[in-house]
């Protein structure tokens, strides 16, 4: 989570709900911070968060809305292969997928955008890769998280047609 501190802050905190955490500063404009756990079973998966700049005495009244949700299950993958120079489309199914802009699936360690075409269908591009291989495929909704379980893709070589053989047939 990425927030923006005053320039004259001090020992930084931010204030999940009830949860305060300690904060970094990566610049004079922004903040860095591990968002602490939430249990999806309590009433609600949204919390505000706040700013603190003296160590928590006072925080902003922003109002600004961090929310928390399951991550999402996968369960298979189709194609599961695929040419070497990437560019197709993979749809991945299971559930829990939240439609966002934030999206990624991750084909070994390199990653494309994914589009969340309902809460139980992802469409994938896969990148191209420099090695003929299986990989693992994770997802996530918002860049950071990755899914606990993977699927497997296979990379293929690029194949060419060279010769014809026989190259003419009659009609009829």
């Amino acid at each position: 989570m990425n927030l923006q501190p005053s320039k004259d802050a001090g020992i930084i905190m931010i204030r999940f709900g009830d949860v305060v955490v300690a904060a970094n500063s990566v610049s004079e404009n922004e903040v860095t911070c591990l968002s602490p756990r939430h249990s999806l079973e309590v009433e609600s998966n949204t919390v505000k968060v706040e700013i603190s700049t003296n160590g928590g005495f006072d925080f902003s009244q922003s109002g600004l809305i961090f929310s928390y949700e399951n991550l999402p299950h996968l369960v298979s993958l189709h194609p599961a292969v695929g040419i070497e120079l990437g560019g197709n489309k993979v749809e991945v199914r299971g559930s829990g997928f939240t439609p966002n802009q934030n999206a990624r699936c991750r084909f070994g360690n390199n990653t494309s955008p994914a589009t969340v075409l309902s809460s139980e269908h992802v469409q994938c591009t896969v990148p191209p890769s420099t090695s003929i291989e299986p990989v693992s495929v994770d997802l996530s909704m918002n860049g950071f998280d990755w899914t606990e379980q993977a699927l497997a893709y296979t990379y293929l070589p690029m194949t060419t047609v060279s010769a014809i053989s026989p190259s003419i047939i009659p009609i009829g």
